[in-house]
């Protein structure tokens, strides 16, 4: 219990400055609770610590004072805004009473005069630990707060929320809102309270406390019908993706939607999927959680395509990592973008992280202009992350430049499978043809699937479904004029593919050199040497679907086209 962590460290430190990484104001009403039980916040001194006062300050300045009372119990006083032009802490050692505690909260930084003074008063023993003073801030983050500040302080980690917190809670709310024993209806359909804690893992105490309240209002308003657990699995999706940091998702389709080599499905399926999905069995065996997969290869070659399949089949949240938007030009606001992400893929793991353009942020230190430090800070963190062995958040990234990546970021063990995606062979392009028919609901008849994967040698995967949905387009624009019966009964035929390949330019020239020069930075970047080679094989039958004649006529029409 992190109260428990928080008496500990007073007790066994001579600082009276506490750090609490937690900005949930459930976690604030915890602690006032705590002092108010007459709990000391130093057990040592059980009778010299118990807390008589307590200043609640936030970020704006305003603040509000708990005194205990003869009965014991604390009264709140008026809110009230502090002077302006005075730190609240300063204010605090001059105005606080003995056997006191400040409790800040809600601020976006802390200026450097108020940490200077902040690290005074942890060698000031007259000004705060003689008189039982103590000072708590609650952050979000450490990021922005000087090194030598948090070596002097007490420092405590909180979680969002753990499982029995978020049943107790529920169970306090089922008593006080006693709708399904008035009604005698169920709130959650089946009584699955279970899948509904489990739903709800990486929400704060007071996220799941709006949730609740959020989900009587839906059961008053459906007339009591109850509420299914995936309601608050897809409720919480949407308190999460309110940071432009990541998005959470649930895809929609597995490895049967995604056409690749024989050998490199079986690959994912034993080493990746097989082993997240019975992680209690390999873990007996000695096996690891699977800590990272970097793919590599052109574009279009479906490596965001393969992160997602991996994460349906599994069946764990897909975590896509926004780079962009990380980078904030406000101090120590980077960080703190990534400390949230990391502390809530550790509430809900297993899960996956996908990072696509994953060299934005893991090229060579020589490569790169790391501004102030910030990316370089934000490596380090993830690289810290990365290499933590009890996490179980595969985190895949992807990426077209392997070769400018930093060894040292992608090393095993942080990136323990590193796998090509490049061109598709013949058998894989007709089944590329045939996902994306059947994935869109057309029909179809008539189609020669041999022909379309030999027309489409040296096209990418994504260059393929860019042929299949302007097929898709050329069926409609012949029911739009009349030149077929009504969009019920049109299928896609061979004439629609037809147009498609005409109106298409393909840069075939380039995919085949692209191709070559992937293939051997998959010898130099590659973990298995079965894939690799299952490549160079599809390099030569490639090469061998075209004859000289046929190959240059291509180019040249290409180039035509281009001109």
């Amino acid at each position: 219990m992190w109260l428990e962590d928080l008496q500990s460290k007073v007790a066994s430190t001579y600082s009276n400055i506490t750090f609490v990484k937690s900005e949930d104001d459930k976690r604030i009403k915890e602690l006032i609770r705590f002092l108010e039980g007459r709990n000391p916040l130093n057990p040592l001194y059980p009778n010299k610590w118990v807390i008589d006062t307590v200043w609640v300050v936030d970020g704006a300045g305003y603040r509000v004072i708990y005194k205990r009372n003869n009965k014991g119990k604390y009264k709140q006083e008026d809110r009230e805004r502090m002077d302006d032009f005075t730190s609240p802490f300063e204010q605090y050692v001059r105005e606080g009473q003995e056997k006191s505690v400040l409790i800040y909260h809600k601020f976006l930084s802390l200026s450097e005069s108020e940490q200077t003074l902040l690290l005074c008063l942890t060698r000031d023993t007259e000004a705060l630990m003689s008189k039982q003073k103590h000072i708590i801030i609650f952050t979000e983050s450490f990021s922005g707060i000087a090194k030598v500040l948090l070596e002097n302080s007490n420092i405590v980690e909180v979680p969002l929320s753990l499982d029995y917190e978020r049943r107790e809670m529920l169970d306090i709310y089922r008593d006080v809102m006693p709708i399904e024993r008035n009604l005698g209806i169920p709130l959650i359909e089946g009584n699955d309270y279970d899948s509904v804690i489990r739903a709800t893992s990486g929400l704060n105490l007071i996220q799941f406390e709006s949730l609740l309240f959020e989900g009587t209002v839906e059961f008053i308003i459906r007339q009591h019908k109850p509420i299914v657990p995936s309601w608050f699995a897809q409720k919480k999706v949407e308190i999460l993706n309110r940071t432009e940091t990541f998005r959470i998702y649930h895809p929609k389709h597995g490895l049967d939607a995604f056409a690749s080599p024989k050998v490199l499905k079986e690959y994912i399926q034993k080493r990746i999927i097989n082993v997240i999905k019975h992680y209690d069995i390999a873990s007996k065996i000695g096996v690891g959680f699977p800590d990272g997969l970097l793919l590599f290869g052109m574009q279009g070659t479906g490596k965001t395509w393969l992160a997602r399949a991996i994460a349906k089949e599994v069946n764990v949240p897909f975590v896509e990592f926004n780079i962009a938007s990380v980078m904030s030009k406000y101090v120590g606001e980077t960080e703190k973008n990534i400390e949230k992400m990391i502390k809530i893929l550790n509430e809900i793991q297993p899960a996956i992280l996908f990072i696509d353009e994953i060299d934005a942020i893991g090229l060579r230190r020589s490569t790169v202009d790391l501004d102030s430090g910030v990316s370089r800070r934000m490596i380090n963190r993830l690289m810290s992350w990365l290499a933590e062995p009890d996490k179980k958040v595969l985190v895949i990234g992807s990426t077209n430049k392997p070769e400018q990546m930093d060894e040292a970021f992608i090393r095993s063990g942080r990136f323990s499978f590193r796998i090509p995606l490049l061109l598709p062979n013949y058998e894989t392009r007709k089944e590329i043809f045939k996902i994306h028919l059947d994935l869109r609901g057309a029909k179809y008849d008539g189609i020669d699937f041999d022909e379309l994967a030999r027309r489409s040698a040296y096209y990418t995967g994504a260059d393929i479904v860019k042929i299949v949905d302007d097929a898709l387009f050329y069926a409609f624009d012949r029911v739009l004029h009349g030149a077929s019966g009504s969009s019920e009964d049109v299928k896609v035929c061979m004439d629609d593919f037809d147009e498609s390949f005409k109106t298409n330019i393909i840069n075939i020239n380039r995919n085949s050199e692209q191709q070559k020069m992937y293939i051997k930075l998959a010898e130099d970047y590659g973990t298995d040497v079965r894939i690799i080679d299952i490549y160079k094989n599809i390099e030569k039958e490639i090469r061998g679907e075209w004859d000289d004649d046929r190959y240059k006529l291509e180019i040249i029409k290409q180039k035509i086209k281009g001109d």
